[in-house]
């Protein structure tokens, strides 16, 4: 009795396992960053733009990646991790962290930041995001 319990466990184990559906990213995307920056040098003024980035995958293992975003004021590897069911996807970088939908040809989300080290701006700066991308296909 105890064997068949274990393998029942073991098997619903298996199943769940196995329904977790995690997308393989393309390689390449393009899109916008909306930034709204908060800086210590511009006291009360609202500082915004939108940047267009590149994204490149980097390496993907599973639900592990790590990415390289690249725009004219920025750069950075990015690692990410997706959630079980593979719709969203978790970003941490040195200055910030956000959250992307994943959703096929096209994923976007947002976060924070904290100081754009390559950024063309002074002062201590930080900045809420969100971006867009889409599959490029080369």
């Amino acid at each position: 009795m105890k064997n068949i319990a274990c393998l029942l466990i073991g098997a619903l184990f298996s199943f769940s396992v196995s329904a977790q559906t995690v997308p393989t990213l393309s390689k390449y995307w393009k899109g916008t960053s909306t930034h709204t920056y908060l800086n210590s040098k511009s006291k009360n003024k609202l500082e915004k733009d939108t940047v267009s980035y590149t994204l490149e995958v980097l390496k993907q293992e599973g639900r592990h990646v790590l990415l390289f975003f690249k725009s004219s004021i920025y750069e950075a590897e990015v690692a990410g991790t997706f959630s079980a069911d593979g719709k969203q996807l978790t970003l941490v970088y040195l200055n910030g962290a956000g959250l992307y939908e994943v959703n096929g040809k096209s994923m976007g989300g947002c976060g924070v930041s904290r100081k754009l080290e390559k950024s063309l701006r002074d002062g201590d700066i930080q900045s809420a995001w969100c971006d867009e991308f889409t599959v490029v296909n080369k």
